[in-house]
């Protein structure tokens, strides 16, 4: 229903009149500038996009929430599993190492060489046992590229045969190939990224 005016009476009525007929054009103008208001929402000055609406829609259930870039980087933070191809490199380093039994590689390849070639293959042992009964050439096969390495070479009665060794990939340790007696010990290392042998004799017994 519209509202009505009241129209002035008597004089002294007049003055009362006129501010009430002026509050009813205000309602009135005030009334038509509104915006009609929704069921089930209120009034705000942050206006809220479409494009906001659709980020925040795409937030899954149960999504981690506040947490820093460190912390999603954490190891600790991932609890999942994933597959050995995804880790670069990883297979192949796998490979390379021997299984164990406890907390002890206790696998030794023990041969004795009377042929004029010893291909000592890293993958099959840890130590090496030759017994040598003829000159001998040294090989080495399946050195691995990826993490660091490291072998054991038990010689016996080396000293009284000449032993060669690899032209390429295989370094002694102090520049020169040792004197070799009946009993010798030789540590071989392969480190990171490079497949050279690095050989160092430890022990002999004349």
């Amino acid at each position: 229903m519209p509202i009505q005016k009241i129209s002035p009476g008597v004089t002294n009525a007049e003055t009362a009149a006129n501010s009430i007929n002026q509050a009813i054009d205000l309602a009135e103008q005030n009334a038509a500038e509104k915006v009609d208001k929704a069921a089930g929402k209120g009034l705000s000055t942050n206006d809220y996009s479409t494009a906001e609406q659709a980020k925040l829609a795409a937030i899954a259930a149960g999504a981690t929430a506040n947490a820093s870039d460190a912390q999603l980087r954490d190891r600790a933070s991932h609890t999942g599993e994933q597959p050995v191809s995804s880790v670069t490199g990883l297979q192949a380093g796998l490979d390379a190492k021997l299984a164990k039994a406890g907390d002890t590689v206790t696998t030794v390849s023990e041969v004795t060489d009377s042929s004029a070639s010893a291909t000592l293959d890293w993958a099959v042992a840890m130590v090496f046992v030759r017994t040598i009964t003829a000159d001998t050439e040294f090989d080495f096969t399946n050195v691995p590229t990826v993490g660091s390495t490291k072998r054991e070479l038990h010689l016996l009665g080396a000293g009284a045969w000449l032993m060669t060794w690899p032209a390429s990939d295989f370094v002694w340790v102090g520049g020169e190939a040792p004197t070799l007696g009946t009993v010798d010990r030789v540590i071989l290392n392969q480190y990171e990224g490079d497949s050279t042998v690095y050989a160092e004799h430890r022990s002999v017994t004349a």
